[in-house]
C-alpha cells in the first residue's frame, strides 16, 4: 500500500487538472467536501431502469478509505505511475468541491424514474472520464440518497474489477436498508471478478437471508456466491441448508444448483444422490438426476439414477433414462444386471435405456436376448427393439 500511495496521488492530480479545465465558472458553487461518482469506464453505456424510492441507511464500504482515488490503468495513470517517485509518501489529496459539484448532480439525475435524464446522466459521467472514479467510492460511501442509487446505477454494466475501492463499496453497499441501492450494487457485483466476489460472500448471504428482499434479487446473490466455484466453500453451509428448505422453492432450487458449483465433485455427487433419493420436491429429483451426470460418475452415481427408474414421477424417471444414455458405456454393466430386477418397472426401463445406447452397449446383447422370453409382454417388445438398435438392420 505504501508503494502505491504516490502513484494514487499522481494520478488523482493529472485527473483533476484535466476535469477542472472543463468545469465552467457557473458550476463550481458546489457543496464542498461532498462526494462525487462514476467509475471510468469504455464499457457500453448501460443504464439501469431504478424503482421508485426507499428509505436509505450508510453502510459504508468495509476496508475502504473514503474519499480516496482509485488509480486506473488508463494512459495518464501509466504516465502518473512513470513519474511517481516509488518511495515518496504523499496523502491523499482532498477531493476537489468543483468536480464533486459537476459530478453530484448526475448521480442524482442517475437515479430518476425517467430513462431519458438517466441517458443523458450516464453520457455526461462518461465524458468525464477516470477522474470521476473517487467521486464515485464517496458517493457510495456517504452521497445523498439519490447519490448513492445513481452511482450505484450507473455502474451497473461499468464498474472495472480493477478499482478495488470501487469494488469494496459497492460490497458496502449489498447491506444497505435502502433497497433500490442494495439492488443496483449486487447487479453491479455480479461483474466482478470471483476473487472479488469471494470477499463479498458474507453480503451476499444477508441479502440472500432478507425475508423482505424480493426474491428475484435473493436468487440472484446465491447465483453470484456460486461465480467463484469452490473458491466460495465458506458459503457452502448456508447452501446447503438453503438448498433443503422448501419455503421459496426459487430460492432453494438456486441454492441446489449452487451447491453442485461450488463442492468438491464427490461431495456434490453424495448431495446429488441423497436428493434423488430422499427430496419430497419432484422438480429438486429431476434436477438431482440430470446434474448427476456432471458429477464424478463413480459406480454409486450409476446406481442412483437405476434406482430412479422406481421414482413415482414419469419426470424423474426421463430424466434419469438421459443421464445414463449420456453417461454411456459406464453404464452398460449396471444396466445388464438391472434386466434382472424384480420389479418390471426397472426391467423396462433398463431395456430401453440400452436400447437409446444404441451399438455402444454391444455387450448387452446376450442379455437382451434372454429378455425375449420375459415374462411381462412389454419387456419382451422392448427388448426385440432395442437388439434391432444396437445390432442394426
Amino acid at each position: 500500500m505504501g508503494r502505491m500511495m504516490p502513484i494514487v496521488a499522481m494520478l488523482a492530480a493529472v485527473g483533476l487538472a484535466g476535469c477542472s479545465q472543463r468545469t465552467s465558472p457557473e458550476r463550481t458553487s458546489g457543496r464542498e467536501g461532498q462526494s462525487a461518482v462514476p467509475a471510468a469506464v469504455d464499457a457500453p453505456k448501460v443504464v439501469a431502469e431504478a424503482p421508485p424510492g426507499h428509505a436509505v441507511a450508510d453502510a459504508p464500504a468495509e476496508g475502504a478509505a473514503p474519499g480516496e482515488p482509485v488509480a486506473e490503468s488508463a494512459p495518464r495513470a501509466a504516465t502518473a505511475a512513470a513519474a511517481a517517485p516509488a518511495d515518496a509518501a504523499q496523502p491523499a489529496p482532498e477531493l476537489d468541491a468543483a468536480i464533486a459539484a459537476q459530478v453530484n448532480p448526475l448521480l442524482s439525475q442517475m437515479s430518476s424514474d425517467a430513462s431519458l435524464e438517466r441517458l443523458a446522466a450516464a453520457e455526461s459521467l462518461d465524458a468525464l472520464g477516470p477522474v470521476v472514479v473517487p467521486y464515485l467510492v464517496a458517493a457510495l460511501e456517504r452521497g445523498s440518497e439519490a447519490e448513492r442509487r445513481g452511482a450505484a446505477a450507473y455502474l451497473i454494466g461499468r464498474v472495472s474489477p480493477r478499482d478495488e475501492q470501487l469494488a469494496a463499496a459497492l460490497i458496502g453497499a449489498l447491506t444497505a436498508t435502502d433497497d433500490v441501492l442494495r439492488r443496483h450494487a449486487l447487479q453491479a457485483v455480479e461483474k466482478l471478478t470471483p476473487e472479488q466476489v469471494v470477499r463479498a460472500l458474507p453480503a451476499l448471504t444477508a441479502l440472500a437471508q432478507h425475508a423482505q428482499e424480493e426474491t428475484a434479487y435473493r436468487v440472484r446473490a446465491v447465483r453470484a456466491m456460486a461465480k467463484p466455484g469452490a473458491a466460495a466453500r465458506d458459503a457452502l453451509p448456508f447452501l446447503r441448508q438453503t438448498a433443503q428448505d422448501p419455503a421459496t422453492p426459487e430460492l432453494q432450487r438456486a441454492a441446489f444448483d449452487a451447491v453442485a458449483k461450488v463442492a468438491t465433485p464427490e461431495d456434490t455427487e453424495r448431495f446429488l444422490l441423497e436428493a434423488l433419493s430422499q427430496s419430497p420436491d419432484k422438480d429438486l429429483r429431476r434436477l438431482a438426476a440430470k446434474r448427476l451426470v456432471q458429477g464424478a460418475l463413480s459406480p454409486p452415481a450409476i446406481t442412483g439414477l437405476i434406482d430412479a427408474f422406481k421414482d413415482a414421477e414419469a419426470e424423474v424417471r426421463n430424466e434419469a433414462i438421459k443421464s445414463l444414455v449420456a453417461i454411456g458405456k459406464p453404464a452398460v454393466p449396471q444396466l445388464v444386471e438391472a434386466l434382472r430386477h424384480a420389479d418390471v418397472q426397472v426391467r423396462r426401463r433398463a431395456v430401453t435405456t440400452l436400447g437409446q445406447l444404441n451399438r455402444l452397449a454391444g455387450d448387452a446383447v446376450p442379455d437382451l436376448q434372454a429378455r425375449l422370453q420375459d415374462p411381462d409382454p412389454e419387456v419382451r417388445n422392448l427388448a426385440s427393439a432395442a437388439l434391432r438398435l444396437i445390432q442394426g438392420p
